[in-house]
């Protein structure tokens, strides 16, 4: 089982890799940036985190990297 960061992490790689992207996720170059940024911060916060639940912000940033992991049925 992956962690809140690495799930974070494996969103961040199939936004930066077109090839590897579900064919569902179709995203404007504009959002790249702040995606991956939002992504990556959650991920840097899910990994100092000390407590056993994350903070809402994360836990929207790990829904949204849920999603776009998820391939589509």
């Amino acid at each position: 089982m992956k962690t809140p960061a690495e799930e974070l992490h494996q969103a961040v790689f199939y936004i930066h890799n077109p090839m590897r992207r579900p064919a569902f996720l179709l995203l404007d170059d504009e959002l790249h940036e702040p995606l991956t940024a939002l992504l990556n911060t959650a991920a840097e916060y899910a990994n100092t985190c000390d407590t056993p639940t994350l903070p809402a912000h994360v836990q929207r940033a790990l829904d949204l990297a849920r999603a776009i992991n998820t391939p589509e049925n």
